[in-house]
Parts: structure tokens; C-alpha cells; sequence
């Protein structure tokens, strides 16, 4: 079964999409269900993984949704994660920049 992830701590899940509040939790959904879409924040909470975490389990587990959109309102952290995203994803994975959020 194909399913979308919506990883943040702090914004509503849109429709379509299952919430993970946590890398781990994220990561978990990664390594046990087909993730289609995956949708990443990068700041989770003061002390917690970032997102980044998790494209750093991606990369190294070599699982990757079909698309990856990053949505986080953190420009270092959107550029972070793009950056290193672009370096080792298969070039049929898409990743989309959510448009800034203010």
C-alpha cells in the first residue's frame, strides 16, 4: 500500500497524507510502508532530530519516495536538506521547494 508522509511538529496534516511528528517516526513509516510522498520540515522541537535526520537515514537505508517535497519555513534548513538530497537521490526521484512559508 502506497501512503503519503507529512513530517511536523507543529503544522495540521493535510488531507491525504499520515503525520509524523518525529524523525523517528518518519523514519519508521519509511522503512515499513511503501511512502509515495514524503513532505519534511526541518525544525521538530527544541533537542529533536531535524528533518535532515531523516534524509541522512534515507541516503544511507537507500529508500526514497517518489517525491519529495520540502515545506520547512527554515531557508538554512531547506537548503540543507535540498542540497544533500540532490547529491545522492536516484534520478527519478522529484524533490519540490515549497513555496516560502512567512
Amino acid at each position: 500500500m502506497d501512503i503519503n508522509v507529512f513530517l511536523d511538529d507543529q503544522r495540521p496534516c493535510p488531507s491525504g497524507y499520515n503525520l509524523a511528528k518525529t524523525a523517528e517516526q518518519c523514519c519508521h513509516l519509511l522503512n515499513t510502508c511503501t511512502v509515495k510522498d514524503l513532505s519534511l520540515d526541518y525544525n521538530l522541537g527544541k533537542n529533536q532530530p531535524t528533518g535532515y535526520a531523516v534524509v541522512k537515514y534515507m541516503i544511507k537505508q537507500k529508500i526514497y519516495p517518489q517525491r519529495i517535497i520540502i515545506h520547512s519555513s527554515s531557508l538554512s534548513g531547506r537548503r540543507k536538506m535540498a542540497s544533500l538530497l540532490r547529491k545522492h537521490k536516484p534520478s527519478s526521484v522529484r524533490i519540490v521547494i515549497a513555496p516560502q512559508l512567512r
